[in-house]
């Protein structure tokens, strides 16, 4: 996975994600180096240069199977979750 500078969310995390309380610090260090690269393949914006972007974009696309599940994957998954809201009716 290529890095292609710190990722900040200031919006939901602004006090950085490895003081936020949600991320252990391994994810935390995996969203600032790579969030960008993940956050540019999850929307389509690039394309997988490697093996790990190639399978993390397997993994979304493959939503409802057992699919591919690699510290990436699993690391973004845990943002959406923590970041999208949830409509309850």
């Amino acid at each position: 996975m290529r890095n292609l500078g710190k990722f900040f969310d200031n919006k939901h995390f602004a006090r950085g994600f490895s003081r936020s309380g949600e991320f252990t610090i391994n994810e935390a260090q995996i969203l600032e180096n790579y969030g960008r690269t993940m956050q540019g393949l999850f929307e389509g914006n690039l394309t997988p240069e490697d093996d790990d972007e190639k399978e993390f974009i397997t993994a979304f696309q493959q939503e409802g199977e057992e699919g591919i599940v690699n510290k990436y994957v699993q690391c973004w998954k845990k943002y959406l979750n923590k970041t999208q809201r949830k409509r309850t009716l």
